[in-house]
């Protein structure tokens, strides 16, 4: 550019932007964008990762009609779980449980032999139990106590 009297005007130099400053302020909602696309395709990627969890379960003696547990009976096992992290997690709100079944044949003294396929979990986890501490527990069962109504032969 000139002046009218053919001076060449320049313009008051700029300040120059150091190439970081720039980096963090030039196109700020486009680096936004793909922190957050970065964040959820992280956590989508985490929750698939396979992991194993130690979980205290409840065990369910199911016991006949005919016999009730006498002594002591642990409330909870500790179970190791693996499976996908948003599986396992899903444990967390809805725990599985151990259930064995004794029938009128049971002994009165047992000692069972807990396994990982005695674990039942809630529908719709896809978990698998590895092992169930402590793996053997000993029951006590002794014959349910009936009571006898009196027959007083009036109908």
């Amino acid at each position: 550019m000139t002046a009218p009297g053919g001076e060449r005007i320049v313009p008051p130099p700029q300040p120059r932007r150091s190439f970081l400053a720039a980096a963090f302020t030039e196109r700020v909602p486009t680096k936004l964008a793909a922190i957050v696309l970065a964040l959820v395709l992280w956590l989508v990627v985490r929750g698939e990762e396979p992991t194993e969890i130690i979980l205290a379960v409840r065990f369910v003696p199911v016991v006949d009609t005919s016999l009730e547990i006498s002594g002591n009976t642990p409330d909870s096992v500790e179970v190791v779980v693996s499976g996908r992290r948003r599986e396992v997690l899903k444990l967390q709100a809805n725990p599985p449980v151990v259930r064995r079944r004794f029938d009128e044949d049971t002994p009165r003294r047992l000692r069972v032999t807990l396994l990982p396929s005695d674990v039942e979990f809630p529908i719709g986890v896809e978990a698998t139990a590895k092992t169930v501490r402590p793996s053997v527990i000993t029951l006590n069962f002794r014959p349910r106590a009936t009571t006898a109504t009196p027959d007083t032969g009036k109908p």
